[in-house]
């Protein structure tokens, strides 16, 4: 199988299906805020090539697509914020935030692989993999920003699927996997949720 580029690889899930990935004999480049982290990542994997930078850099695309190579299996976008909180209390920049990276860092990461896929790509084509949430969905309570963007990530995924007949985003409802601080490419931010939002996703 073909090279497939990991942003978030240093988080939770990023990392989980890096391991994933690797145990099946595929090459990987990750992509990642801490070059530290990446370092440490790629020297356990093995075969694995690593760019750091920052989502919200719109440079930091191109860079990794030069760095991965002109083939590509696959690309996972694993790279997602949460921010809760009412819709009073809700301004234009933290719901900017949450879009530029889930929703636009998405996109540009597919722009600037989608030369490497097509050529990567092999009879079922090359896959792309992008989170969404359940929120997006099923309106939960504080989740008005996540599941805008995330609704955003479903959107582009659904229209990349009509042109390559390939699978729509997952949507997992929770996971415990490590966050911090959001604005980062292998991070992702999660608030204590208020009783009624956990609520919902446990019966989700």
């Amino acid at each position: 199988m073909e090279r497939v580029a990991i942003y978030g690889g240093t988080g939770g899930i990023g990392l989980a299906t890096a391991r994933a990935l690797r145990a099946r004999g595929t090459s990987l480049h990750l992509v990642g805020c801490d070059a530290e982290r990446l370092e440490t990542a790629a020297a356990e994997l093995g075969e694995t090539g690593f760019t750091a930078g920052d989502v919200t850099d719109p440079d930091l695309f191109p860079r990794v697509a030069e760095a991965a190579g002109g083939r590509l299996g696959g690309l996972v976008y694993a790279v997602g914020t949460i921010q809760l909180a009412p819709l009073a209390k809700l301004g234009p920049a933290r719901i900017e935030a949450d879009f530029r990276i889930n929703a636009l860092g998405a996109f540009l990461a597919i722009q600037a692989a989608a030369p490497a896929l097509k050529a990567g790509a092999g009879r079922g084509g090359a896959g792309v993999v992008l989170f969404s949430t359940v929120a997006a969905a099923q309106g939960f309570s504080h989740h008005a920003s996540v599941a805008m963007a995330k609704g955003a990530v479903e959107g582009l995924a659904l229209s990349r699927a009509s042109a390559s007949r390939r699978t729509p985003p997952l949507s997992p409802p929770s996971s415990s996997v490590p966050r911090r601080a959001h604005h980062r490419a292998s991070d992702r931010r999660r608030r204590r949720a208020p009783r009624s939002a956990r609520r919902a996703e446990r019966a989700s």
